[in-house]
Parts: structure tokens; sequence; C-alpha cells
């Protein structure tokens, strides 16, 4: 038991590892944007084209690759994903035009896609379904590692250094990492982890979408992409904006939002343990975000310290969704063996509205336009709430066995 414990625990925390790894391999791009737009004169809107595209490519290879990523070894799959951005990376800190960087960076969405439907299978695999809740969580806090680390570290650090550091530097943590997964990490045989997770209806993959209304997920990750994307792409240049501080006041104070993500991520966690209910969380989730969203509207004017403080609120909300939608869902489907097939789907749909977003926040940060971002976040807060409303998810995950050994688990925690 110790034995197994112990090689569960070394998979979590190489596929974590991993996915801080690649978010450095990709908010670099965010880091950099403030150096880019001054040492290789590209506008708003060109660096919002180039966001775009990564989006693009991202989200449809999440569709080709969710499902590939169910049919051959997850573990292979990793190791060309990781490896691919850091060549990628490293191809990106050698050019010193628009053109090729732009080019670069859209294959480094592929790469990118090719990750986390294939790391969330290897943990599926893993797991029992009691731990679903635990691994959610857990792999949504490499995120938020990932960003503190770019944008407080490398940020800060490479500021006054060129900015082909800021592409440099992951590209070699992702190549030592690519190295881990070749050499130590090929696979084997994890202990059976499926009991409690949903299993395949009649009708395959096409039953539990009509079945579970999953395309309404999918519709309700795309309002979710459309802020949290956005955000996580135009962070520092948005405050550096709006509140007219410098580059590197504004890749400090940027900081405050991965610390709202991780306490989003956490209080998804709380909520899904107290209610035991997706759609209820979500809901709650939504309509939070909504509120923080309008208030916005009033907030940029009056208070700077309110409205980083509202923009945090908001992207931290989405983090709690993120960490609903893209990873305890598809995890629960373990059984049917289409966590990565269903996380594939979920992307797409989310990186479909970080497409759409990329390039309109990038025109509107132009024009200086903020009443027109807060707007059409409300808006679309308000579309993804009213959508939650219809979900109808059987299935929390777990199954009622499950359940009941969860109940009694915090009646004796209760009871000590």
């Amino acid at each position: 038991m110790k034995k197994r414990m112990a090689g569960r625990n070394a998979v979590f925390a190489a596929c974590w590892f991993t996915y801080v790894v690649a978010y450095l391999c990709r908010v670099n791009f965010s880091s950099a944007m403030l150096k880019l737009s001054g040492e290789m004169q590209v506008s708003a809107a060109q660096l919002g084209a180039a966001g775009s595209a990564f989006f693009v490519v991202y989200a449809l290879g999440q569709l080709v690759n969710g499902y590939i990523g169910d049919k051959i070894s997850p573990y292979r799959f990793v190791t060309i994903a990781i490896c691919g951005t850091g060549v990628l990376n490293l191809a990106i800190a050698m050019v010193d035009e628009y053109l090729p960087l732009l080019v670069l960076w859209t294959l480094n969405g592929y790469f990118q896609s090719m990750l986390w439907g294939p790391l969330m299978r290897i943990l599926s695999q893993w797991f029992e379904a009691r731990h679903t809740m635990r691994i959610s969580v857990g792999m949504s806090m490499s995120m938020v590692v990932g960003y503190i680390t770019s944008w407080a570290v490398f940020g800060r650090s490479f500021l006054y250094h060129p900015w082909q550091l800021y592409f440099f530097a992951p590209a070699l943590l992702a190549l030592a990492t690519g190295l881990l997964w070749a050499v130590g990490l090929r696979g084997g045989a994890p202990p059976a982890a499926q009991e409690g997770r949903t299993p395949a209806p009649r009708g395959g993959l096409a039953g539990i979408v009509r079945g579970q209304r999953l395309w309404l997920v999918a519709l309700v990750c795309l309002c979710m992409g459309l802020i949290k994307e956005s955000l996580s792409l135009w962070a520092p240049l948005l405050l550096t904006e709006m509140l007219g501080i410098g580059a590197e006041d504004s890749l400090l104070l940027v900081v405050v939002i991965p610390l709202a993500n991780l306490l989003g991520i956490l209080t998804a966690g709380r909520l899904m343990r107290r209610k035991n209910d997706v759609k209820k969380t979500l809901f709650s989730l939504f309509f939070a975000a909504f509120c923080c969203s309008a208030s916005l509207f009033l907030l940029y004017r009056v208070s700077p310290v309110a409205s980083v403080l509202a923009i945090a609120a908001v992207s931290g909300l989405m983090y709690g969704c993120n960490s609903l939608l893209l990873s305890y869902l598809p995890i629960s489907f373990g059984g049917a063996n289409i966590v990565s097939t269903l996380v594939g789907m979920f992307d797409f749909s989310s990186y479909m509205g970080a497409a759409l977003s990329s390039v309109l926040l990038g025109f509107a940060l132009e024009n200086k336009n903020y009443p027109a971002v807060f707007g059409a976040w409300a808006a679309v807060l308000a579309a993804a709430w009213g959508m939650t409303l219809l979900f109808k998810l059987k299935r929390s995950g777990q199954s009622e066995e499950n359940k009941n050994e969860v109940k009694q688990c915090h009646r004796v925690r209760s009871a000590r």
C-alpha cells in the first residue's frame, strides 16, 4: 500500500511540475509584451493577433489531440508536447522580427494543446473517484504557480535584460522536463482506479454528450475562456494603461491576480465539498463574477486599488470554474475512457472564446475603451450564469457508495 501511494504521489508531482513548466512557456508572452511592443515596435493589435493565433491553434489542437490522447500512450504524448514547446520557445528567443515570432508562437499553441488532456488521463488512471476534487484543485494550482513565476519572478528579473530571456529560460526548463518523461516516466501498469466513475452508457461519447447536456457545458466553457484567458494575456498591459503605472510596478501588481486565482480554486473546492453539486457550485461562482465585473463600471473611475481587486476577483472566480469544468468533470468520466476527449472538447470551446476576446480586447485597449471591456465581461458572465441552470449532470463524479463514504468520513472528522 505504501509503495502504491508513493507511486501515485510521484506521478502527481510529475504531472503538476510539467504543467507549471508548460505555463512558463505560455505566459511568458504576456510577461514579455511590454518589452516586445517597445523593442520590436509592434502594436497592441498585432500582439493581440499573435495571442489569438495561439488560442485558435490551441483550441483546434485540443479537439484533435484530446481524441488521440485517449487512444495512445499519454506518457509518449506528454514527452513530445513538452519537448516541442521547449524547442519552439528556444527558436522564438532567436528571432528579431514580428512575422517569424507570430509563426513560432502559433505552432507553440499546438504543442501546448497536447498536454492537459493526457495529463488528466494519467491521473484518472492512478487515482480513485474520491480523489477527483483534490486532483482538480491541485492541478489547477499549477497554473497559478506558473503565472506567479512568470510574472513576478521572470517578469521582474528580466525587465532590464533582452526580451529573449523571457523565452530562453522557460525553454531550457521544458527540455529538461521532457528528458525526465523520456527517461524516468515511460508508463506502466497503474493500480485500478475507475471504481465510482461514470461508466460508458449505450451510445458511447455521443450518448454521454446528449444525455448529460455536455454540449451546454462546452458553451459555458466558451464564456469562461472569453474572460479567463483575455485576463491572463492582457493583465500587465491592462493595468499599466488603466492605472497609469510603470512596467515594473504592473508586473508586481499582477501578482495579485494569480493569488486571487489560487483563492478562487480553493473556494471552488470548498463549495464542492459543501454542496456536492457541480451545477450549484458553478452557478454561485458565475453569479459572484458577474457582480464583480458589473462593479467595474464605477470602480475604475473612482478607485484604482478597488479596480485591481475587482479584476482579480473576476479572474479568481473564473479559475474556480476552470478547475471544475476542465478537471473535475472530465476526470469524473474516467470509467468511460473519454477523459482526454472531454478535456479536448471543453478546452476547445474555452480557447475559441479566448481567441475572440484577445483581438477585441487588443482593439479596446488601443482606444482606451474600458467600459466596453467591462460591459462585455458582464454580458458574457450573465449568459454563462443563465446556462448553468440548464445543466443536466446526473453525477458529480462519484457513485452513491463513494458519496456515502465521503459523508461518513466528514462525520468522523466532526466527531473528533
